[in-house]
């Protein structure tokens, strides 16, 4: 999202890291090169990886390894999409609802 205010153009973050994400896709299909990418955010590897590594609290070990095999461009409120990121959250004992823990 793209702010003017006084002549001077803000961007919001939310619309950076789509920015971001997009320019990564771009990039991938056109150069077809192997990307590594680190992140913290469950929502961005799911829509950025072919597979996503989970990993544990330190010693930091490989928890699962989540294959991401969904079409792109993902969309984020897709059933699919949606079932990878509830599996991950799962993985790291974690819930989509507050105050819940995974079982």
């Amino acid at each position: 999202m793209r702010l003017q205010a006084s002549g001077v153009v803000v961007r919001s973050r939310q619309s950076d890291s789509a920015e971001m994400r997009a320019d990564l896709v771009r990039i991938w299909q056109s150069e077809k090169k192997i990307i590594l990418l680190v992140t913290h955010d469950i929502e961005e590897a799911v829509q950025l990886a072919d597979r996503v590594l989970v990993m544990s609290n330190r010693p930091a070990t490989i928890q699962e390894v989540v294959d991401v095999d969904l079409p792109r461009p993902r969309h984020l409120d897709s059933p699919g999409y949606l079932e990878k990121r509830d599996r991950i959250f799962r993985v790291m004992g974690m819930s989509l609802r507050v105050g819940e823990t995974a079982a």
